[in-house]
């Protein structure tokens, strides 16, 4: 089989801006600058357009290359299940810091013994591994210390993060639903219609107002 074109994939979040060093890999493994697809994937969605622009424009003898092994999936299930699609498509692996998995290996032992058992206690890491980096995240933002306001502010960059408070940001007319719904003067269904706040939100506001005027 003759293998043709090296793609690469590189997926970076607004939390882990490492999309440099992958971009720097990949090009020093001989992929060019327009076979390298980038997901940058935000907080709010796990989709990955560019993955899926990648799966479709992959053909057989084909080598698809990235830095590590979770940019293949979000966990062990996602990256196996790649694995078995890539192999069906003909496509070769590589990933550069575990060249064990590379399935363009001519061992036949490494390739049909050590490579499954390795993938899948690798794959099994890997998910471990973002769990415990989410924990980290979570713990050191419950760490960050809040302003008058009770907002989350950011030590090292001296400014607020995180999703604007909804409740401080109400509209004239959002309040006066809100007050009327309080007031027991129209339904709750009626309120999260009128104001487009969730019903969570909604009781979370007026916790809020009772706490201030008790």
């Amino acid at each position: 089989m003759i293998r043709k074109r090296k793609l690469g994939y590189a997926r970076v979040s607004t939390k882990d801006q490492i999309l440099d060093r992958q971009l720097k890999l990949l090009r020093e493994a001989g992929v060019s600058e327009d076979n390298i697809y980038v997901d940058k994937i935000t907080g709010r969605t796990l989709e990955r357009p560019k993955w899926k622009e990648l799966l479709a424009d992959l053909i057989i003898g084909d080598t698809l290359i990235v830095t590590e092994l979770d940019r293949l999936g979000r966990n062990k299930k996602d990256i196996l299940n790649t694995f078995r699609l890539l192999e069906a498509k003909g496509v070769y692996v590589e990933i550069l810091n575990m060249p064990l998995l590379n399935t363009n290996n001519e061992n036949e032992f490494v390739r049909e013994i050590l490579q499954p058992t390795a993938l899948n206690l690798l794959a099994y890491f890997a998910e471990k591994e973002v769990e415990v980096k989410k924990e980290r995240q979570a713990g050191a933002y419950e760490a960050l210390p809040i302003d008058e306001k009770g907002r989350k502010i950011s030590v090292k960059k001296n400014k607020v993060i995180g999703r604007p408070n909804k409740q401080e940001n109400l509209t004239a007319e959002q309040k006066r639903y809100i007050d009327a719904w309080i007031a027991g003067n129209i339904k709750t269904k009626d309120c999260i219609k009128a104001t487009g706040i969730g019903k969570t939100t909604l009781f979370n506001i007026k916790k809020s107002l009772r706490g201030k005027n008790e």
